[in-house]
């Protein structure tokens, strides 16, 4: 189950899953949001991961997994931004 908890045409955007097909994961939210600079505009990530106990321990590797995945392929949409 999704719920949007923000929107705002071309400024933010976020949500939240209360419910979804990984069992490891209690609750997952993010948001997007745009603010526009003097050169383009910045771009910021926010996500929020609730697991269940017995699964924490995975949380470490999953923030890395992430990171690593947003590191990769910011670059790639910021390419697809300017195209």
């Amino acid at each position: 189950d999704e719920t949007f908890t923000q929107w705002v045409d071309a400024d933010v955007m976020g949500f939240y899953f209360s419910a979804g097909s990984l069992p490891i994961l209690r609750q997952f939210a993010e948001e997007y949001r745009v603010r526009q600079t003097a050169t383009g505009c910045e771009f910021t990530w926010t996500v929020g991961i609730r697991m269940r106990w017995w699964a924490q321990p995975a949380g470490r590797i999953m923030r890395a997994v992430l990171r690593h995945k947003a590191k990769k392929g910011f670059p790639i949409l910021e390419g697809l931004v300017r195209a």
